[in-house]
């Protein structure tokens, strides 16, 4: 028999027992015991620092157990797109009764908090196959691509750099955009927002960003170990015009993601090749200062063509496919009930 624990109500056991469950996801085989207490304590925290960046987005983390045993977990809120949620178990298949009791709780928040529908998106097999096995409705197909160290081609981003026109503009480099800079980010971060949705095959627009969105996102990122770099391209106006950012995780450094960043030209700023610029820039640093990585990764989709149509220039090719469900409360009250 499940039963479900809040992390704000866990016990000394139940965060052991939680410790464990997140190493048996990292395919830790063995707990140095000397260290477990301190491990333990700073796992504890860095879960309580999660809840309180998220505090206004309602969120809610849950802890399943099976008797005395703990076998998965459950995040949801609200953010920008609305309600999602993410979950993991140690079973695969995913079990049907631990499906149903996720779906229970997901139901619950939603109608507590009058939202419509909640989204859940992955590229993990099992878990696709729990969605695709309640028949939930996919809201989008996903996909990663990504190029190899070995593929990238050192000449080729050269000769970009050279053919590409700067003048009358500024580059800098960020691992964090700046304050004074912040205002005119977030205002560009919600117009590329626009443009993309207007390309998507699935009309849904997320609200807008605000300065407050971007400062908890990138304090989420420092917890999570995550490190931003970013080229940008500033007119004679101070305006930013261009950008391209991407992601440097310590728990995976063997991987850099542009999933999470962006690149992105300003409406009057376009036709002038500045993203593969910025791209070709970000990716000669890459090679010249980060050692550890192995492969670069992007989340494209084929329907964003200019980009896309980049990305392929610049040898990537696709690795993973996933899925986005939207499932809406009528769906969860019929398939609950």
């Amino acid at each position: 028999m499940y039963k479900t624990i809040s992390i704000s109500d866990l016990d000394i056991k139940g965060w052991a027992e939680y410790y464990r469950l997140s190493q048996s996801f990292d395919c830790v085989s063995s707990i140095d015991i000397t260290k477990a207490a301190l491990e333990i304590d700073s796992y504890k925290k860095s879960r309580y620092d999660d809840l309180e960046l998220n505090k206004d987005l309602n969120q809610n983390e849950k802890v399943i157990f099976d008797n005395d045993t703990a076998i998965g977990w459950l995040v949801y809120r609200i953010d920008r797109g609305g309600s999602s949620f993410a979950f993991n178990t140690v079973h695969e298949p995913v079990p049907s009764d631990f499906m149903n009791l996720i779906l229970k709780i997901i139901y619950e928040f939603i109608c507590e908090r009058n939202e419509n529908s909640s989204n859940f998106w992955t590229y993990d097999a099992a878990k696709i196959d729990a969605m695709k096995s309640i028949s939930a409705p996919v809201f989008e197909e996903m996909m990663i691509s990504r190029i190899s160290r070995n593929d990238m081609d050192k000449a080729f981003y050269n000769q970009i750099i050279k053919q590409t026109d700067i003048s009358g503009y500024e580059l800098r480099f960020y691992n964090n955009v700046p304050e004074e800079l912040l205002d005119k980010y977030v205002q560009l971060r919600n117009e590329i927002s626009e443009d993309m949705a207007n390309l998507k095959p699935v009309k849904h627009l997320n609200k807008k960003w605000s300065k407050n969105d971007f400062t908890r996102s990138a304090e989420i990122d420092k917890l999570q170990g995550a490190t931003m770099n970013m080229h940008m391209l500033l007119d004679e106006a101070g305006e930013i015009a261009a950008f391209c950012s991407l992601y440097t995780d310590e728990d995976k450094p063997e991987i850099i993601r542009q999933s999470g960043g962006l690149t992105a030209v300003a409406r009057d700023h376009r036709g002038k090749g500045f993203a593969s610029y910025l791209k070709a820039k970000m990716y000669l640093k890459l090679l010249e200062e980060n050692r550890d990585f192995k492969f670069v990764e992007t989340d494209t989709m084929p329907w964003n063509t200019y980009m896309y149509r980049i990305n392929e220039r610049f040898g990537f090719k696709p690795f993973e496919y996933g899925f986005d469900f939207k499932l809406t409360k009528e769906f969860l009250k019929n398939y609950l009930n």
